[in-house]
């Protein structure tokens, strides 16, 4: 009979583990989709304001370091291929990562 108790006991830990796991991951899955759903809106609502774009054959080193990805060796390799006649030219020059980043933030005049 004790032998029976102690299976049960050790069924119903075993049981409360599991349960409190799923409860766990359940409750992850619904706070990241919170997050996610604040970043939208995050997102969303700083797209609506308009940003100066800033020309790349006449900006400063320190405009163009001040775009995101870009630092002083891309602002140095930027300004030693000027002049640009479109913006796709940066490509070769900060790689595709830097430039999906600044595309809509820079232009050529």
């Amino acid at each position: 009979m004790e032998k029976k108790n102690k299976f049960f006991l050790i069924l119903i830990v075993v049981i409360a583990i599991l349960l409190g796991i799923i409860l766990g991951l359940s409750f992850s899955d619904y706070k990241d989709k919170s997050i996610n759903q604040t970043q939208n809106v995050n997102i969303n609502t700083s797209s609506n304001s308009e940003i100066p774009k800033i020309n790349l054959n006449a900006a400063s080193q320190k405009e163009l370091e001040s775009l995101p990805e870009i630092g002083e060796v891309k602002t140095k390799r930027i300004i030693q291929h000027r002049p640009y006649t479109n913006i796709s030219q940066l490509l070769n020059i900060v790689g595709n990562k830097a430039y999906q980043t600044i595309k809509d933030r820079v232009e050529v005049k």
